[in-house]
């Protein structure tokens, strides 16, 4: 259901929000964040534009989505690296500053547990 929603937030011009239940206007609104932002997004900056409270926005996220709006954030991330892994011949250091992570170290691990392989070894699978 979460990456539905996050694959319908490219057509948000076309989304009757209020089609997926009460409150859907405000997860819209942060999956389209996410999508837009998200190489600067966090919960709070979402919850600030809005007037909502931390706590309201994250149950409301999970509960239209299934996911935290950290994982969400994090899996949009990842894509975006894989993306330009796949793209780019940008070092991975380059990547991993790109998509919006500071820590290397973090962004390997965050990698490598959705992938299976290191951000290099996916870049060597591919041959470039």
């Amino acid at each position: 259901m979460g990456l539905l929603l996050m694959l319908l937030t490219q057509y948000t011009g076309c989304i009757d929000a209020t089609a997926f239940g009460a409150g859907s206007p405000l997860v819209v609104a942060a999956l389209r964040e996410i999508e837009t932002n998200y190489r600067t997004d966090s919960l709070s900056t979402v919850a600030a534009a809005h007037r909502v409270s931390l706590s309201y926005l994250s149950m409301e996220v999970k509960r239209a989505t299934g996911s935290t709006f950290k994982q969400l954030l994090c899996q949009k991330r990842l894509d975006a690296a894989a993306r330009m892994l796949r793209e780019t011949r940008l070092p991975v250091q380059e990547v991993c500053a790109a998509v919006g992570y500071d820590n290397t170290g973090y962004f390997h691990r965050l990698f490598r547990t959705q992938y299976g392989i290191t951000p290099k070894q996916y870049r060597a699978q591919l041959g470039k």
